[in-house]
This record gives C-alpha cells, structure tokens and sequence, in this order.
C-alpha cells in the first residue's frame, strides 16, 4: 500500500521505516555517518537532520539519537497515529 508521507504530499511511496525518506532511508540523512541524526523530541514530523537546529512543527531544539531510534520512534508515532483514526 503506498501512500503520501510528507507535508507537501508531492511523492508516493512504501512507508516503512528504512524508506521514509522517500526511498533514500534515514542513514542517507546522516551526512558525516557517525550513525547519529538530530530529531524533534516529540517527533512532530518524520524530518530529521544531521545538524541541531529546530522543529518546524513545535520549534523544539532538535535532539541528538542514533539512526536506529530515529526509525523506531518514527514507526512509533505512526502506529500511534494510526489507533487514532
């Protein structure tokens, strides 16, 4: 099942955690490649970067976790979002 992620809802694809980012998975966001991406706290969006800054969503400092946490709190919010619905 594909279905629109983004905000911008512009790219179809398989939402799973190692193709989030519309088929280049997050290790493609970790940019130096020390396994470690900067995140939102409370995950407002699936975004994640590989340098600190803020949330576009709730303007939180963006916290340091490794790639792995990032998917799972991803996959997470998503589950979560989903029971919602």
């Amino acid at each position: 099942m594909k279905k629109a992620c983004c905000a911008k809802k512009e790219m179809k694809h398989e939402l799973t955690e190692e193709k989030h980012e519309h088929g280049m998975g997050l290790s493609a966001m970790d940019k130096n490649k020390d396994g470690k991406v900067f995140q939102c706290p409370m995950v407002c969006t699936a975004e994640v970067t590989d340098e600190e800054g803020r949330c576009p969503v709730c303007e939180m400092k963006t916290k340091e976790v490794s790639l792995e946490k990032a998917e799972k709190l991803i996959m997470k919010k998503r589950a979560k979002s989903k029971r919602k619905k």
